[in-house]
């Protein structure tokens, strides 16, 4: 059953390369009785009589949902952090060279915040991975609830996260200013308490400061 999914050129096309080659072969969404939406692979071929003639043609196809879904899960895997689902490091790496083509192109300013909870590896020995676990996730939603959209926030392994700003004031002062204001934001969040089972627990963080304002790069 048709899905919608692709439009009149797509069968405009299937039909063409039949017609020319007596065969097509391709990735392509269809609907089940119910419905429901699922990609298909499949090859058609054209069957002909003793003078040349086609007859029919002969589709065989195979749902490859699992194999997308699989294959889907395993670029996630590859890109972004399972327990916080946050960019991981190589997604960061990726982020941080676009940041830099476009800042040297345009001569935008950019910073990158390099974050660390003081007290993670004291949570972990008293109260164990269950709730060192619980600290990172939640770390990782208010650093998330105090940058915009367009900012990368990224964990980089343990204890570690790391921001990138973009789109800050083309003036280097201003762009300054933001960028700590972020970063006050940011600390205010993570010394709030943190809720673990019946008590609450408060761990501190440090964050250092680059900013880049398409010529050279400013530490704080």
């Amino acid at each position: 059953l048709s899905s919608g999914v692709q439009d009149a050129a797509f069968y405009l096309d299937m039909w063409a390369k039949l017609q020319q080659k007596g065969s097509w072969q391709g990735e392509l969404f269809n609907r089940r009785k119910s419905g429901e939406m699922f990609p298909q692979w499949i090859n058609i071929n054209a069957a002909h009589n003793n003078s040349g003639q086609v007859l029919s043609y002969v589709a065989m196809f195979s749902d490859v949902s699992r194999l997308m879904r699989a294959e889907q899960r395993l670029a996630y895997l590859a890109h972004y952090d399972t327990l916080t689902n946050l960019p991981n490091r190589h997604l960061f790496g990726d982020r941080l060279a676009q940041a830099l083509e476009v800042g040297k192109r345009h001569l935008t300013p950019f910073a990158v915040m390099f974050i660390d909870l003081d007290c993670f590896k004291q949570i972990n020995d008293t109260h164990g991975h269950y709730a060192g676990d619980r600290v990172l996730q939640e770390a990782a939603r208010r650093i998330q609830g105090a940058v915009r959209a367009v900012d990368t926030v990224a964990r980089l392994g343990g204890d570690e996260f790391v921001v990138i700003l973009t789109q800050l004031d083309s003036d280097r002062v201003r762009a300054a200013n933001q960028t700590k204001e972020v970063g006050r934001k940011i600390l205010e969040q993570l010394n709030l308490p943190y809720k673990l089972v019946d008590e609450e627990y408060l761990c501190s963080a440090s964050i250092g400061i680059t900013l880049f304002d398409g010529r050279e790069c400013i530490e704080d």
